[in-house]
């Protein structure tokens, strides 16, 4: 951790650092997996080798707290427009495995607004946790919504019937008239 934290460029350090941690791991697991986390703190995500590296010690750990901050983290920082979209997807996956059931809802709609694919989308949607609040249950009737008018030869009535599920529960879950009026209006242009 001391050398962290000193003054100098990272990047002749990158390979040791990585290899150091690897060994670690191995060696003392519950340790290898502080200096994973310290690693990403002090050199953030923007090295690829850094996230590999602590995606590979979180998953190998079963640290998902871990692994999430790491995706966090590189969402955070900017990652390129093209990988967003998987990263999300990627996200909600994580989420929904450690229980994070309105966590993954949010990151799908994320995913969504960031132009995921449909079909991937929507079977993310099928595998999604039960909701633990009225925000979840609005979050996936928004993203099945949004997922099934954006399916090229997409179902109409079946995306119809979802626009107007998710109006219907913004008029009663969140008390949002206007919103649920404008999903009510959309599912009238299908």
């Amino acid at each position: 951790a001391w050398l962290l934290s000193q003054p100098q460029p990272l990047d002749d350090l990158l390979e040791p650092l990585c290899a150091a941690v690897r060994r670690l791991v191995r060696l003392e697991p519950s340790r290898g997996a502080v200096l994973a986390r310290r690693l990403l703190d002090v050199a953030g995500p923007r090295s690829a080798q850094i996230r590999d590296l602590v995606l590979e010690v979180a998953d190998g750990l079963g640290e998902p707290g871990l692994a999430i901050a790491v995706v966090e983290r590189w969402l955070a920082a900017g990652s390129p427009g093209l990988d967003r979209a998987d990263l999300l997807l990627d996200l909600a996956r994580r989420r929904g495995a450690s229980g994070d059931a309105d966590g993954a809802a949010r990151a799908l709609s994320r995913a969504v607004s960031e132009g995921a694919d449909s079909g991937l989308v929507l079977a993310a949607l099928d595998r999604a946790l039960p909701p633990r609040s009225s925000d979840g249950d609005l979050c996936l009737l928004e993203v099945r919504a949004e997922a099934l008018s954006g399916m090229s030869g997409a179902d109409q009535e079946g995306a119809a019937l979802a626009w107007r599920e998710y109006g219907a529960a913004l008029w009663d879950l969140a008390g949002d008239p206007a919103g649920a009026v404008h999903a009510w209006q959309r599912a009238a242009l299908l």
